[in-house]
C-alpha cells in the first residue's frame, strides 16, 4: 500500500473518496471537495485496484493541492476501501463520498455550522433523510457525517468487508443503536449520479447475488444486538431496519421471481419471528405498520402479494383524493405543508 500525505493541520473534516474505475467523474468529484467554502478539510483518495486512469488523477490531485492524500491498494471492494480511509483519517468529522457523485459548495460548511451548535456522535444531511431518520433507522453514507471520535470509541463497528449492497446501512444502524446524540442538517446538498456502470446497479442486476448476502446481513446485527445487549429495548430499530432493507428495498422494489420471493419470506419471518417478535411490545407493534407485520405473519408470500396489491391500489386512491383536496386550502404555506405530509405517509 502507497501513502503519500499531506502537510501536518487542524483538520476539522475528513472527505474519504472510495475509488474504482471512476475515470469518467473523478475529477467533478474531487473538484467538488477542494472547493468547499472551509478550508480546513483533507481529502482521502483510496484507489481500490483501478485498472483505468483513476490513479494518475489522484496523483495529479496529490500534487496539485496539499489537503489531499492518496492511499493505493489492491482490490478489496468498496466497504475495505472506506475502512482503509477512516484508519488514515485526522479530521475531527469523516464523511464518505462516493467517486461519481459530487456536492455543493456549501455542503461542508452547513454541517461545520451544525457541529458548532452540536457536537453531534451522527449528523444526518439533506431534508430528505432528516424527515425520515425518525422512521428508518439507516442511512447511506451520502447522507451521514460521522464524528471521529464516536468511531473511535467504538472501534469495532466498521464497514463489513465482502457485503455488498447495505454495508452503509449495517454500519450506520449500528452507530445509529448506540447514540441519541444526533444532529440534524436540513442544508447540505448531495448530488447523486446515476448511470449504469454503479455497483450497486451492477449488483441488483443479479437478484440471488443479494438475496444470498442476506443471511450474512442478519448475522452481522444479531452478533451486534447480543454482544451490546440491544435486543431487550432496540428491537424495534432492528425491525425498522428490517422493514426498510429487506422489505422495501428487497422484497418490493427488486424484480424477483417466485423462488426468491420465497426464499427471502422465509428468511425474513424466520428471524423476526424468533429473535425480534419476543420483544417488542403491543405499542411498539403499532409503529411497524400494517404491510410489515403481515409481511411477517402471512403463510406464504402469494397471500402477502394479493394483500399488498389490494392495499397500493387503496393507498393510491385515497393518496389522490388528499392531494385534490389540499389544492384548496388557502394559505400556501399550510398547503406546502399538508402535501408534505401525504408524499410523507404515501412513502412510508
Amino acid at each position: 500500500m502507497h501513502l503519500k500525505s499531506m502537510k501536518s493541520t487542524r483538520i476539522l473534516v475528513s472527505v474519504i473518496v472510495p475509488i474504482y474505475n471512476a475515470e469518467q467523474f473523478l475529477a467533478e468529484a474531487i473538484e467538488s471537495v477542494l472547493n468547499q467554502h472551509i478550508h480546513d478539510l483533507e481529502l482521502i483518495l483510496v484507489n481500490d485496484g483501478s485498472t483505468d486512469s483513476s490513479k494518475s488523477l489522484c496523483l495529479y490531485y496529490v500534487d496539485q493541492d496539499s489537503r489531499v492524500k492518496f492511499i493505493d491498494s489492491p482490490n478489496r471492494g468498496v466497504s475495505q476501501a472506506r475502512n482503509l480511509g477512516l484508519d488514515s483519517a485526522v479530521g475531527d468529522y469523516v464523511y464518505f463520498l462516493d467517486a461519481d457523485d459530487t456536492v455543493a459548495s456549501d455542503f461542508l460548511k452547513t454541517c461545520v455550522g451544525v457541529v458548532k451548535k452540536n457536537k453531534a456522535d451522527i449528523i444526518v444531511i439533506g431534508e430528505y433523510y432528516c424527515r425520515r431518520i425518525k422512521h428508518t433507522p439507516v442511512l447511506p453514507t451520502c447522507a451521514m457525517m460521522l464524528n471521529k471520535e464516536f468511531l473511535s470509541k467504538n472501534k469495532s463497528i466498521r464497514f463489513p468487508a465482502g457485503i455488498q449492497p447495505c454495508e452503509d446501512g449495517l454500519l450506520s444502524h449500528q452507530l445509529l443503536s448506540l447514540t441519541s446524540n444526533i444532529a440534524l442538517n436540513f442544508h447540505g446538498v448531495h448530488y447523486y449520479r446515476q448511470h449504469n456502470n454503479q455497483n450497486h446497479v451492477q449488483i441488483n442486476s443479479n437478484a440471488w447475488s443479494v438475496l444470498n448476502q442476506i443471511p450474512n446481513w442478519l448475522a452481522i446485527l444479531d452478533d451486534f444486538y447480543v454482544k451490546y445487549k440491544r435486543y431487550q429495548n432496540h428491537s424495534l430499530s432492528f425491525a425498522k431496519f428490517m422493514k426498510h432493507e429487506l422489505l422495501e428495498l428487497r422484497y418490493l422494489a427488486m424484480e424477483l421471481d417466485g423462488l426468491q420471493k420465497s426464499f427471502l419470506f422465509e428468511i425474513v419471518q424466520k428471524f423476526y419471528q424468533e429473535k425480534i417478535a419476543p420483544n417488542l411490545t403491543e405499542t411498539e407493534l403499532k409503529k411497524l405498520g400494517s404491510v410489515f407485520l403481515n409481511f411477517v405473519s402471512m403463510e406464504n408470500h402469494h397471500l402477502f402479494d394479493a394483500y399488498y396489491f389490494k392495499y397500493t391500489r387503496r393507498k393510491k386512491i385515497i393518496g389522490g383524493v388528499e392531494l385534490f383536496l389540499v389544492k384548496f386550502i388557502p394559505v400556501s404555506s399550510w398547503r406546502r405543508s399538508r402535501r408534505r405530509q401525504v408524499y410523507e405517509r404515501l412513502s412510508l
